[in-house]
């Protein structure tokens, strides 16, 4: 099983980063994200999300965006997103145990973002799922503990 620490360090890039050269590049650096989050995405869990020929005919609806097909690629776009979205909550739900569920209208919005964002945010979701697991145990053992003080406190107010 790989762990939230390599997904976030397989993936390698900040969102603001990313946004930055997809900007700079003109979008063609979102395709090349597309394709290596895909491999990432299909790696963790195992599922294939889809094929190598989806992932041409993203990039051919990219190089004809300039000729009116963007709506063509924002809904393979939006399509890719909600496959890559399905497979990193199954994960999440299946090896990590926790529930974490992605927002669906920042999935249609910021597609490839916020997935790109939700891969490295599952490194943090992790930490705070034992964070709150550790607490949740703790305070279970500290009001056990007041709990048994109360009870005998009880047994010698009766004496």
């Amino acid at each position: 099983m790989i762990t939230p620490q390599e997904i976030a360090k397989k993936n390698d890039l900040g969102t603001g980063v990313f946004v930055l050269l997809n900007i700079i590049t003109l979008g063609g650096y979102g395709l090349l994200r597309v394709m290596k989050m895909t491999d990432l995405i299909e790696g963790f869990s195992e599922q294939k999300i889809c094929s190598r020929n989806f992932v041409i005919f993203l990039s051919v609806a990219y190089g004809f965006s300039f000729f009116g097909w963007e709506i063509v690629y924002f809904a393979l776009l939006v399509y890719w997103s909600f496959l890559a979205k399905r497979e990193i909550e199954r994960y999440a739900s299946q090896q990590m145990c926790i529930s974490y569920e992605m927002n669906s209208f920042y999935t249609v919005v910021f597609n490839m973002y916020y997935i790109n964002y939700c891969l490295n945010d599952l490194q943090e979701a992790s930490e705070m799922c034992s964070l709150r697991n550790q607490n949740i145990r703790e305070d279970g053992r500290s009001s056990q503990h007041c709990h048994k003080e109360r009870v005998m406190e009880d047994a010698n107010f009766f004496e």
